[in-house]
Formats: structure tokens, C-alpha cells, sequence
């Protein structure tokens, strides 16, 4: 497992243990793409620099959010969706304090979230891109990190 991966696993795994209080791990699903139909993004601007996208399906996101609410039952779709972005947030947060550059040159976006499986998400620049495929309670949590080409030299890669 390359660097950038294993720093991506050990921030969403603080970020569910922390925030949320449960144990995510690797998971190997054989096709995410089908399964998923919520997208959080964040950019990394600065250094390093690129895009951070966690999905899931809607009722992964309704979970996340009745854990980081506390509530028993689901709440509206605009809760998950905000839980979803939050995580993603929180995420982009961990794997930019693990990289060895100053975190006042790396700043994050505010979350968006696309709604939809039948999309793609294209960066106009050259990427290098990191994809884990995590388990939140037995379904499919897919982290992609799409850094621009010469951004991982500049975070000490």
C-alpha cells in the first residue's frame, strides 16, 4: 500500500472512531460504481493539491448522519448529505495533516456533494489517483484521491 493510501485509511479510520464511534476496514467489493449513489468532494488547494471524493449509498449517508446526530430514526436526505460532506471534510482534514508540508499551505474547499450514479468527475489537470475501497457496516465506502502531478514532491512524497 503506497503512502498516500495508508494515510487516507488511517484518517477515515480516526474520523469514524472519533466522530462516529465505529470501526470501518478494507473492504474488496467487486463493483462500487453500481452501489453508490452519494459523491462528497473537497479540494486540497496549496500543497498538497487535488481532490478528495468519499461515496457511498444514501443509506450508508442517512447512517453517518443519525451517528453523528444521535438519533434513533432517519432523519431528511439533506442530513445525510451534509453527515456525508462533513466526513469527507473531516477526512481531507486528517490526510492533510499527515503530510510532512506545513498545513498553512494546504487549504480545503467547502464540501459538495453530487446526488446521482450517472456521472463522472473529471479534473482539467493531470492527476494521480488513490482509490481505497473501505466497509461501513457492510457496504461499500469508496475514498479517491486525485492529487495534480507534481503536488505529491512538494508534501514530501
Amino acid at each position: 500500500m503506497n503512502e498516500w493510501l495508508q494515510r487516507m485509511e488511517a484518517a477515515a479510520n480516526d474520523v469514524f472512531a472519533s466522530m462516529l464511534g465505529v470501526q470501518i476496514g478494507q473492504a474488496d467489493f467487486d463493483s462500487v460504481s453500481g452501489s453508490v449513489d452519494l459523491t462528497a468532494l473537497v479540494s486540497l488547494t496549496g500543497t498538497p493539491e487535488g481532490l478528495l471524493e468519499i461515496s457511498c449509498h444514501t443509506a450508508s449517508a442517512a447512517r453517518l448522519a443519525m451517528l453523528m446526530l444521535g438519533s434513533d430514526g432517519p432523519e431528511s436526505d439533506d442530513y445525510a448529505k451534509d453527515a456525508l460532506g462533513e466526513i469527507c471534510n473531516m477526512v481531507a482534514g486528517g490526510i492533510k495533516s499527515r503530510s510532512s508540508s506545513s498545513e498553512d499551505r494546504c487549504r480545503l474547499s467547502v464540501p459538495a456533494v453530487i446526488s446521482g450514479k450517472d456521472y463522472t468527475v473529471r479534473t482539467l489537470k493531470a492527476t494521480d489517483r488513490h482509490k481505497l475501497c473501505l466497509a461501513f457496516e457492510g457496504r461499500p465506502l469508496q475514498i479517491t484521491l486525485e492529487l495534480y502531478r507534481g503536488s505529491q514532491l512538494e508534501a514530501g512524497i
